[in-house]
Parts: C-alpha cells; structure tokens; sequence
C-alpha cells in the first residue's frame, strides 16, 4: 500500500475531526443559546482537536474563547448595548430591593433576571451569584433578544425530542448510569447555582434546563464538549461516546426539571443531597452490570 496515500488519508481524516469540533466554537449562538464562539484568535484547530480527550485543556481552551467572547462586548456597539442594559436592570433592582417594599412587578423582574441569589456574606453565595448572572446574561443575550430579530428561540427542539425517544426506546434499568450520573450532576451544579436550591432563585434552573434540552439535539456545545473529553479520556473502552453523552445529557435535563420541584421545599443543600445519592446509585448499577457481565462471560 502507498505510505504516502494512506498518511494523506490520516491527514484528511483529522481536518475533518478538527472541523467537526471547531463546530461546538462557532457562533451560532443566536440560534441554538448554546456557548459557541467562532472566529477566535491564538486557538488553531490543532489545539482544539487536542482537547477531544483532555478534559483540563478542554477547559482551558474554553476559558479562553470566553475571555475572546467577553472582549468582544467592548468591540461591538450591539452587544455592549445589551450587556449595559442588562447590567442597569440588575443594579436598579438591587438598589430597589436594599431600600424600597418589594412590589408584584418587582418580584417578577428578581425572579427572572435572578437578582436574589447573590449572598455577599458568603464567598460561595458570591462566586455562584457570578456564574449564574453570567448563565443569565447569555441566554438573554443570545437566546431573547434574538427573538425581537425574528429568530426562533425553540429551533433546534425537534432534534432533542428525537434524541429522547431514542434513550426511552433503548432504555435499560441495569445501563442507566450515564443518565443517573447526568441527572445527580445537575442536582448539584443547580444547588451550587442557585446558592440555597431556593424557588425564588429557580429561574438558573429553568435557563439551565433550555440550554441543555437545546444542547442534547445538536450534539455541540460547550457542556457537550467537556463530557465528551472526559469520557474519551477515562472510558476510552466505550465505543458508541456519542450517545453516552446523549444519556448523559438526557439526565441532566431530567435533574434540572427534579431541581425545581425540589426547590419548593426550600431545603439549602436538598439538591446537593439528592444529586449525590443519585449518582451513588449510578455508580451502583454500573458496577452491578459489570459484575454480572464478567460472570456471564
């Protein structure tokens, strides 16, 4: 066989795989509300397509397109509009919420624009009042505004509703790990988002769960992205990734819808407990289906 004709055929086979991943940093953020950024400097295709199965360098990556992202805020008049408004909404209604009564319209902007959740008497309060704002500046920014331009913020559903009759058609008890671990995840990430998996911060849990249903049917993103490299950098055996992700994020939708009931009970760390003892049981069944598949054999 030509040496030459096969590494050609390599190199055409990594250009792809690198296209491919590129695809989760393009800017379609106005279509699919998912972290996506394109056209970054100093982030050549070689170190994205390393990030495939590296989950620290995946994140580094990451972190940097995010950095390019929120300078870009700066650069361009219609997102540094966006992004004061946004910021003057939310400074209003702090100063409102410190010295006036709350008010029915009032109590409605906090819920939505998540302005109650920040706790600065607590470092933990601070650092998820900053994620969750961030998680909230986006989807408004990326997801309702573009509404108003007539693009239509659910497009992109079909494809997750199909995702989801095909893990509840392939659905087994004993293999569900991977939607239990998704769904113990998100328990967690809404807990730490919300600060006290209270209902009046629930709104977090709402945006987050539309981001990832709309994730889920596209196969990119960036929570896609990372569960991805950390399964080809620690379960390398399993062959069909994909739809292990797919289960995955299947049941991080599944804990985000559990997160909001479970927050009507106003319990601080409900969903820190729930999210964990749902992985534990994750964890179990795995182990269990091993079990039984190395007596079969």
């Amino acid at each position: 066989m030509n040496f030459k004709k096969v590494n050609k055929m390599k190199q055409i086979s990594m250009i792809h795989k690198a296209n491919k991943l590129i695809a989760n940093y393009s800017d379609a953020s106005t279509v699919s509300g998912e972290m996506i950024i394109n056209n970054t400097p100093n982030i050549s295709a070689g170190s994205i397509l390393n990030t495939e199965s590296n989950p620290l360098k995946y994140l580094i990556v990451s972190t940097k397109i995010l950095a390019h992202r929120s300078k870009s805020l700066i650069s361009d008049k219609k997102k540094r509009k966006i992004a004061i408004v946004i910021f003057l909404i939310w400074f209003i209604l702090t100063i409102q919420n410190l010295y006036f009564s709350e008010t029915i319209f009032t109590k409605f902007l906090n819920y939505i624009m998540f302005t109650t959740n920040l706790n600065a008497s607590s470092i933990i309060g601070i650092i998820s009042g900053v994620f969750s704002k961030g998680i909230i500046a986006f989807f408004i920014s990326s997801t309702i505004v573009p509404t108003f331009k007539g693009v239509n913020p659910f497009r992109g559903f079909k494809g997750s509703v199909q995702s989801v009759k095909r893990i509840i058609h392939n659905l087994e008890i004993k293999k569900s790990t991977s939607i239990l671990v998704g769904c113990g995840i998100s328990l967690i990430t809404y807990n730490f988002l919300s600060y006290n998996s209270s209902f009046d911060n629930g709104m977090i849990c709402i945006v987050a769960f539309f981001l990832t249903f709309k994730s889920l049917g596209r196969g990119q993103g960036f929570v896609w992205g990372f569960f991805r490299s950390v399964i080809n950098r620690y379960l390398n055996k399993f062959k069909s990734s994909t739809y292990i992700i797919e289960k995955v994020m299947f049941g991080c939708t599944i804990g985000f819808i559990i997160s909001f009931l479970l927050s009507l009970f106003g319990s601080k760390y409900i969903c820190y407990v729930f999210g964990a003892l749902i992985i534990i049981v994750g964890l179990i069944l795995y182990l269990l289906s091993s079990i039984e598949t190395e007596v079969t054999n």
